[in-house]
């Protein structure tokens, strides 16, 4: 489980652009490349702004509509893990 004062951002020398219904993440450091849904979208949003997971779970109850905060956070910690192993995020 997730520590919810956790804040989290991306990384350095890392690109980002947004579709319709996707987002393409490129690391120009290792010129790697990877597209991640809807949500995984919003979540990168989040990233963006530097926000704690509490805040992006926060968020995500309101932009959804979703009242079950444990599977909000099953998600966002699977996406995190996912970005963490891809170095494109980090911790603090």
């Amino acid at each position: 489980m997730l520590n919810k004062n956790l804040l989290i951002s991306i990384k350095k020398n890392i690109y980002t652009t947004e579709g319709d219904d996707k987002t393409i993440i490129l690391n120009l450091k290792t010129g790697h490349y990877f597209g991640i849904n809807n949500v995984g979208s919003f979540f990168w949003k989040q990233f963006k702004k530097r926000k704690t997971v509490e805040e992006i779970i926060s968020k995500t109850k309101k932009e959804y509509e979703i009242d079950d905060e444990n599977l909000i956070m099953e998600d966002l910690e699977r996406f995190l893990n996912d970005m963490l192993l891809k170095g494109l995020v980090k911790l603090k």
